[in-house]
Formats: structure tokens, C-alpha cells, sequence
């Protein structure tokens, strides 16, 4: 079975060539006017050597029962007790129309359609490696083979009327001589594309591409021709293709390189992944969206600095830091000094702007990775500070203050200046395990407190005797 190739893109390769070539061993075969019996042979033949397999079973439908055709089971395996398992599994495929792979990953049962009509089952055992759903799907234009081969065998199809058939497979299908030159397209091609099949047999694949993907087509095609190797072929490789009217969708292609008659022919399978790009966007914006709402909810709509939520989240997180590390964590509180009265003096307009500067100022303090100023409520500002003890966060303090200032924003009503200023307070913990991150915001609390009741326009330190180095340690 291919899986056992150790590189996934060779492997990849190595799978898309065996499938197309054993399925053009199917088609030779109906061509050549072989004996049905001689077909049936080769399908489950060509099936066993694609996978890998060392035993299988290929079953005709009679009525809603699988028939055993022909199978394939070594000395190695009990003849009746391995055939009883097939036929069990054929009737269930047949009965759900899905594929079935037992739960040891051991067989596989794929039923062989034509639309919605199932013609056969086959099933394999014994692989070199379990089997996957992957694998499955990808066998589909084998699959579909068969059940050419198949229903011929129930209606004595003509050539031309198995070609119908391919032209019903869902992929796009279309072969191309070494020059470049289209040579087959089926019916689901014929539709992806826009084209009738004569209008496109005997020119350039280049016509189904746009650029730069056809200019890409020519230089494959050059370096063909020069080396005599293919660097076109690929399994699962997304591009562009181009419609007759001119317009472009994403399309996934898988090119194959074989031998027919002695010369090369290259077979593209092609599907159109519209949908799939569709929905793969949708997801992403989906994703964007969500981050979108999480900042947003996280972020005060007037400031543009981090909200009450956020603070919380930011300040249990590094205290519990903190008690890990036994490291420092600071906090700051700020309020504007008189600021319902700048409000009652120049309108809410002027206080929701002197807000934002305020917050800017005091955000722009701080830039050290776990840093954090938010708009605590109304008026008043917090800041979160992992690392920094009260000497250190006080110095921040200072710069804080200082910097509120020097906006100089006029507020001709406060009793300390002549235009707007903040109180500060400061306090500092090393958490112990059972510390609680309120006791460092009561204690900041409480050195604002003091700022204002000193007099406003001013850093009040966290009082000695308040000091939360030890509380909550064991």
C-alpha cells in the first residue's frame, strides 16, 4: 500500500500515478473488448496491487444482496471463515451505501457506484497498514471505474456508453499530450470550466489558466521538454482556473504522468474548492470576529485603555505570579482631583476628552510586558505592576503624576491648580500562597485616601504599618 512510502509527498505522487494508471488498465481492458469475466478479474487485480492488499472479494448486486463475482484469499487465511466475513461486510456497505472499515482497521468494504445507483462492492483485507478514511475517498475514480465494468457486465454496455459514465464522475478529468495539448475532457470538467469538450481539444492547457499560473504551465512545459521530466505532477496542489467567460475560481489539481501506446499522456483531476475556500473564510472571519469581541470587551469604549474586567483578570493573574516566584507586584490608584466640577464647568464633552488624555498619559508610563493602566470607574485609574516593589513603583508614581500635568488641560474650579492634576496611591506586596489580591487593592485604596485627604495633587505611599510583604504567607 502506498502508505508505507516514508515521504508523504512522494507518497502522495506514487498514489496519484498507481490509481490513474490502474484505472486506465480497467478502461483498456472494456476498450479491447475483453471477456467480462477476464474484466472482473482485473479490477479486483489492479485493486489488490493499488493497495497493497493481500486478499479480496468483488460482488455484483442482485437484487439488494451482494453476489460474489471473483476474490482473492491466500492458503494463509481460512478460506470459508475469511469469505463469511466479506460477504457480511459487502451486505452492510451495500445496505448504508457508505464504505465500511472494520474496527480493526483490517477491512475494507467500498461500494462501486454510478450516481446514486450501486452496481458492486469491494472489499479488501490484509493491508500493510490499517486502512483510513482518506485513502477511501481518494479512490473514488477507481471506484467508478468498476462500477463501469460492472454495470457493463449487467447491461452489456458499449464503449461509448462507458464514457458516458466518466462523464458523470463528480471530478473534472482531463488528459493532455507532452506538447501541452488538451486531448479528453469529461462532462464535470466541461461545466467547471464553461467549455465544450471541442472547444478546448487540441489547444494549450494555458487556456484554462490565468496568470501567472499560465505563464507557470509554459515554463513546466519548457523544462519537459529540455529534460524530458515532468515537474508538473503533484497530488492536492491548489491553483487558479478560468472560466470561458473569463472569470477565475480556486480550483484543487492533481496531475499523474503515464504511459499510453508509447507515448506519455498527463491526466488532470480537477475539483472546484469555491465552497471550500468559502467556508474556510467564513471560519477565519468567524475566528477574527472573536477576537475582535474578546478585545473589545476587555477594552474601556471612552479611554481606549484596558477596563475594569481586564484589570481584574491582569491583577489576580500576576498576583498569583507573584506567590509563585515570590516576586514583588505593585499597584497604582489615580483620580482626577475636582472632576465633577470640571464636568459642571465645561460640559461632559470636555470631560469625556480630558479622560482620554488622562488615560493616554498614564498608559504611556508603562510599556514592560505585564504592565497594565486601565480605567478602574469614572474618574479613577489603576495600574498593575509585576516586578516592581514600592520603591520602584513609587518612582512610577512620581513620573505618573507628573506627566498628568503637563498636559496643562485648564480647570479654572480646582481649589489646588490651574488646570487638572491627580492624587496617587501606592502599595506593594510579596504574596504568600493564600494571599487575596483585594488586601493590595484596599491598600492602595487607602493610600489614595490619604492623597486626598492631604490635600489632592499628590503620591501617598502605602504606610508602613500597612506594609503586605507577609500577608497571606504561611
Amino acid at each position: 500500500m502506498v502508505a508505507t512510502n516514508p515521504n508523504p509527498q512522494d507518497r502522495e505522487l506514487a498514489w496519484c500515478r498507481s490509481l490513474l494508471e490502474a484505472i486506465t488498465a480497467i478502461q483498456q481492458q472494456l476498450q479491447s473488448g475483453t471477456r467480462h469475466s477476464e474484466s472482473i478479474s482485473c479490477i479486483l487485480a489492479k485493486a489488490l496491487e493499488l493497495t497493497g492488499c493481500a486478499a479480496g472479494m468483488l460482488a455484483n448486486v442482485s437484487g439488494e444482496e451482494p453476489c460474489r463475482l471473483t476474490e482473492t484469499v491466500p492458503e494463509a487465511l481460512p478460506r470459508e471463515e475469511t469469505l463469511a466475513a466479506y460477504d457480511e461486510c459487502a451486505r452492510v456497505a451495500l445496505q448504508s451505501g457508505q464504505h465500511l472499515i472494520s474496527s480493526d482497521g483490517n477491512i475494507t468494504a467500498l461500494p462501486l457506484r454510478i450516481g446514486n445507483v450501486v452496481h458492486g462492492v469491494l472489499v479488501l483485507s490484509a493491508p500493510p497498514v490499517p486502512w483510513a478514511d482518506d485513502l477511501i475517498v481518494s479512490m473514488a475514480p477507481f471506484a467508478g471505474m468498476a462500477a463501469a465494468v460492472l454495470r457493463q457486465f449487467q447491461e452489456d454496455l458499449s464503449a461509448s456508453q462507458v464514457e458516458l459514465v466518466f462523464d458523470n464522475l463528480a471530478d473534472g478529468i482531463l488528459t493532455a499530450n507532452g506538447d501541452g495539448r488538451i486531448e479528453s475532457m469529461n462532462a464535470a470538467a466541461e461545466q467547471m470550466f464553461g467549455y465544450n469538450a471541442d472547444e478546448v481539444v487540441g489547444n494549450s492547457v494555458r487556456m484554462l489558466l490565468p496568470e501567472p499560473y499560465a505563464r507557470r504551465h509554459d515554463e513546466y512545459l519548457a523544462r519537459y521538454r529540455e529534460t524530458g521530466v515532468a515537474t508538473i505532477i503533484g497530488y492536492g496542489r491548489e491553483l487558479d482556473g478560468q472560466c470561458k467567460d473569463g472569470s477565475v475560481f480556486p480550483m484543487d489539481v492533481s496531475v499523474s504522468q503515464i504511459e499510453m501506446q508509447g507515448r506519455d499522456v498527463f491526466v488532470m483531476i480537477t475539483r472546484d474548492i469555491t465552497e471550500h475556500k468559502v467556508q474556510q473564510q467564513m471560519v477565519e472571519l468567524e475566528r477574527a470576529n472573536s477576537q475582535t469581541l474578546e478585545l473589545l470587551v476587555r477594552i474601556d469604549a471612552l479611554t481606549g485603555i484596558a477596563n475594569r474586567r481586564h484589570f481584574d483578570e491582569a491583577l489576580t493573574t500576576e498576583v498569583r505570579r507573584a506567590a509563585r516566584d515570590q516576586d514583588p507586584v505593585s499597584l497604582i490608584f489615580c483620580d482626577i482631583d475636582f472632576f465633577k466640577a470640571f464636568n459642571d464647568r465645561y460640559g461632559h464633552l470636555a470631560g469625556d476628552k480630558a479622560l482620554k488624555s488622562v488615560a493616554q498619559a498614564i498608559e504611556s508610563c508603562f510599556q514592560r510586558a505585564g504592565e497594565l493602566a486601565a480605567r478602574y470607574g469614572g474618574e479613577e485609574f489603576a495600574v498593575v505592576i509585576p516586578g516592581a516593589d514600592l520603591t520602584a513603583a513609587a518612582k512610577l508614581a512620581e513620573m505618573v503624576h507628573e506627566r498628568v500635568s503637563e498636559l496643562s488641560i485648564p480647570h479654572g474650579t480646582s481649589r489646588v491648580a490651574d488646570h487638572i492634576t491627580i492624587s496617587v496611591g501606592v502599595a506593594s506586596a510579596v504574596p504568600g500562597p493564600h494571599f487575596d489580591a483585594t488586601q493590595l487593592v484596599e491598600e492602595a485604596d487607602r493610600a489614595l485616601y490619604r492623597a486626598k485627604g492631604a490635600g489632592r495633587h499628590r503620591v501617598e505611599l502605602a504606610k508602613p504599618g500597612g506594609d503586605l510583604s507577609k500577608v497571606g504567607g504561611i
